[in-house]
């Protein structure tokens, strides 16, 4: 082998290396471009919704002193609330782990019904009433039936 084989190879090398190496690097780019503008619109909302927190309150406090009537208070307060409200649901769907949130509070709600159903079904009931007993007994303390099979 000689020098020239040996730069070809290099030379073909480093173009496989760039080759196979530019779309991932492309694709971490456009990633991190993506994150960058969710991470500046949840920066803008949250603004918007801290700005019309301050005018809410404001609003109230023009309200107390007089400077502002009750009828035009309502109206106004009425228009902030639903434009605040409508600045914190562009926040529940920008924020990227809500999905997350919202599985893990249904896996939980399903745990705990499961629990609630094993523990009803454990708990020993009175077949005339209904009523659930606590520790073996002999009578029903509600309505007196006898629980021991007779001999």
């Amino acid at each position: 082998m000689n020098t020239a084989d040996i730069v070809v190879i290099v030379v073909m090398a480093i173009g496989l290396v760039v080759w196979i190496g530019e779309p991932l690097i492309r694709r971490g780019r456009m990633r991190e471009a993506a994150a960058d503008a969710q991470g500046d619109a949840i920066q803008r909302l949250t603004l918007q919704k801290e700005t019309l927190y301050t005018a809410i309150r404001d609003l109230d406090f023009d309200h107390q002193t007089g400077k502002v009537d009750t009828e035009d208070h309502a109206d106004l307060r009425r228009q902030m609330e639903a434009e605040a409200a409508d600045i914190l649901r562009q926040l529940d769907l920008a924020d990227p782990l809500a999905d997350l949130d919202l599985v893990v509070e249904q896996e939980i709600l399903a745990y705990r019904q499961k629990e609630d159903t094993a523990a009803l079904a454990s708990e020993d009931t009175c077949p005339a009433c209904g009523t659930g007993l606590a520790a073996d007994p002999t009578y029903c303390p509600i309505c007196g039936q006898s629980l021991k099979p007779t001999v």
